[in-house]
């Protein structure tokens, strides 16, 4: 009779902590986060943190599809190197996972802004040297956007994230879901080569 009082309260005990993370009841600290409740995290939050990006950082959806997926693969990684805060709700868990994209998406807007930045003191630097140079510079630029619009959607995507975003090589494979980093370099050497082709066309 002990025995099966043990068992019976053994399992409301592991019901219950496995529903903590879906329920937002207060807990000294949730579970750890095993795939399955990952998975819960992504289907949960998803959407709602695309169109947050997008409503307040003014994106478009793939640009927010890419700093929400950049979000997830954080906390993956933090929950499995076990450097994740203790939550005791799930509001936190979604307030930090949002924190985390946030912070992504300021890091692409300084990254932009220098972008711009360094393009308008190059166009500066073409018009005091040679006036005329200014209109070859736009005209290449503009080539240059066409035949990038010209590669597939992988292609851009992993050109997006290795030369805009600065990932590593890693951190690419793991978002793009490639096998390895060799492949990624791979992939990389052989969209660039494409892209230089399509500029050359469009250049002769």
């Amino acid at each position: 009779m002990h025995t099966q009082q043990n068992s019976l309260k053994g399992s409301t005990n592991t019901a219950t902590q496995s529903s903590i993370f879906m329920s937002g009841e207060k807990h000294p600290s949730l579970p750890a986060f095993g795939p399955a409740a990952l998975k819960d995290l992504y289907l949960k939050h998803r959407v709602p943190l695309i169109q947050w990006l997008i409503k307040t950082y003014v994106l478009d959806s793939s640009e927010a599809t890419e700093l929400a997926q950049r979000a997830f693969a954080i906390f993956v990684e933090k929950s499995a190197s076990g450097t994740l805060p203790e939550f005791k709700t799930d509001s936190n868990v979604k307030s930090y996972l949002f924190a985390i994209a946030k912070n992504k998406a300021r890091e692409r807007r300084r990254q932009l802004r220098k972008v711009s930045a360094l393009n308008e003191q190059q166009l500066d630097l073409v018009e005091d040297i040679d006036p005329s140079a200014e209109e070859e510079k736009k005209r290449r630029i503009q080539l240059a956007s066409a035949a990038f619009a010209q590669l597939g959607e992988k292609c851009q995507q992993l050109l997006r994230l290795a030369i805009i975003f600065k990932l590593s090589m890693q951190e690419i494979a793991r978002q793009l879901q490639y096998d390895n980093t060799n492949t990624v370099k791979t992939r990389k050497y052989k969209c660039l080569l494409r892209l230089r082709q399509l500029y050359a066309l469009s250049n002769p």
